[in-house]
């Protein structure tokens, strides 16, 4: 249903909601901003998502976590903002279930280590009105071409 709406919408308006719906429907439970704070490219800023995403993982799980099933792994949407100027990332993330507390300690801390430069700060969604608002914000800028050219998906991490 969610996945139809996306490929099927009928401008751009409707392509953006449907999108929206398709990240709440994964039902985040933390809104995240990754930033660099010095110059990141694109491809800098996928890399950099890919290695948080894996030593994540890794330390919620132990060494045979690329063994486990996407769907039971930390999933994300990223969505990049200023990719020309000050590269950032907005992420509804969910963690891998118990592990949430886990996660909101120790992906900060991987993320300093990948990017000594920056940031990662994490926020629970604790209401609807947090999530909606939040899908509303991540998505803000996603027609922006090259934004939405480079938007990660995490599962694409587990291949």
């Amino acid at each position: 249903m969610k996945f139809e709406s996306v490929c099927f919408a009928e401008n751009k308006t409707a392509l953006k909601e449907a999108i929206r719906q398709l990240v709440l429907s994964t039902n985040p439970m933390v809104f995240g901003t990754c930033v660099f704070n010095d110059y990141a490219s694109v491809e800098r800023g996928r890399y950099a998502l890919r290695k948080l995403h894996g030593r994540a993982d890794r330390k919620l799980f132990g060494k045979g976590f690329s063994k486990i099933s996407p769907k039971h792994r930390t999933f994300f949407f990223a969505f990049p903002e200023h990719i020309t100027s000050n590269l950032h990332y907005h992420l509804y993330i969910r963690p891998p279930m118990g592990k949430l507390d886990r996660f909101v300690e120790i992906a900060p801390q991987i993320w300093e280590q990948i990017c000594p430069s920056g940031n990662l700060k994490l926020d629970l969604i604790t209401t609807e009105a947090d999530l909606r608002k939040g899908s509303y914000y991540i998505t803000k800028d996603c027609f922006v071409e090259m934004n939405f050219q480079n938007f990660i998906i995490s599962s694409e991490f587990c291949f």
